[in-house]
């Protein structure tokens, strides 16, 4: 069985494994939004940052600007908590159109699926 090298650079054989971040890109794609990843590894202190210490992915059409938290299902009460802690949240929140979602990941019978929370 030949190895491969998912979307997150994890080497795998035969199946890949992808992260909540590359789910949730192919999700919104396929939904039509316009997406990027808004994280970034800081390979000196070797840590990830987010954007506005929360924002993984955002994704954008014509009628709206999705500020994504991307987690395993578990991690999503957590996560929420986290967010209405912070600053800019609430300024966010005064934006028309844009929206903070916090989707949690999770495998049912080998399948994918996704629990979506706003923020409101």
């Amino acid at each position: 069985m030949k190895a491969s090298v998912d979307d997150v650079g994890i080497i795998k054989r035969g199946r890949t494994k992808l992260s909540p971040t590359q789910l949730t890109l192919r999700h919104y794609r396929n939904l039509g939004y316009v997406c990027d990843i808004a994280e970034y590894y800081n390979a000196y202190s070797q840590t990830r940052h987010d954007l506005f210490n929360f924002v993984d992915v955002v994704a954008v059409n014509n009628k709206e600007l999705l500020l994504i938290q991307t987690t395993t299902k578990s991690n999503t009460s957590a996560r929420r908590k986290k967010i209405n802690s912070l600053p800019a949240t609430p300024l966010l929140l005064q934006i028309p159109g844009i929206r903070i979602l916090v989707v949690g990941w999770h495998k049912v019978k080998h399948k994918w699926e996704h629990t979506i929370h706003e923020i409101t």
